[in-house]
């Protein structure tokens, strides 16, 4: 599993650098995902294994709020790169959070944003459980660290 981890992580290094390089390549919400992908040492939805779906007896691939997940299927996060001006309702995570832990069964959960945006009180009063997070970290001081800290295979 551990070189697996690697594969990924190596992914979304090459992708964040490639964007650092040209920002025109991807959406930056997009890299915001991935860079927390590394933070938080997860892979992103779109690259679950083939198989995966079967082996855990997912309903299908579909996204309902699952941005990141862990290899051991047991973590989800969903990420939000919003504004001050934006608010994480409910209705944005209530799709989240029944797919995540009522359908897969996945109790820990992470809400990962920006520094600035605003998370509706119901919201808040879900995540004050053991098993649930949120997270705030802002796009170009995770990009900096990523790119800082960059040292390409030779």
């Amino acid at each position: 599993m551990i070189a697996n981890m690697e594969k990924y992580r190596n992914k979304y290094l090459s992708t964040i650098i490639e964007y650092s390089k040209n920002n025109n390549l991807y959406k930056k919400c997009y890299i915001y995902e991935l860079l927390w992908a590394l933070e938080l040492n997860l892979i992103s939805w779109e690259d679950i294994p083939p198989g995966f779906e079967d082996t855990y007896d997912l309903p299908h691939k579909r996204d309902y709020g699952i941005d990141l997940l862990s290899i051991s299927f047991d973590k989800t996060v969903q990420v939000k790169m919003y504004g001050e001006k934006s608010l994480i309702t409910w209705n944005d995570i209530s799709k989240y959070n029944t797919y995540s832990s009522d359908i897969l069964n996945i109790k820990h959960m992470t809400i990962a944003t920006t520094m600035v945006s605003k998370i509706d009180s119901m919201v808040i009063r879900l995540f004050k459980n053991d098993n649930k997070h949120i997270l705030r970290k802002d796009f170009d001081t995770m990009i900096q660290e990523v790119v800082t800290d960059y040292k390409p295979i030779v």
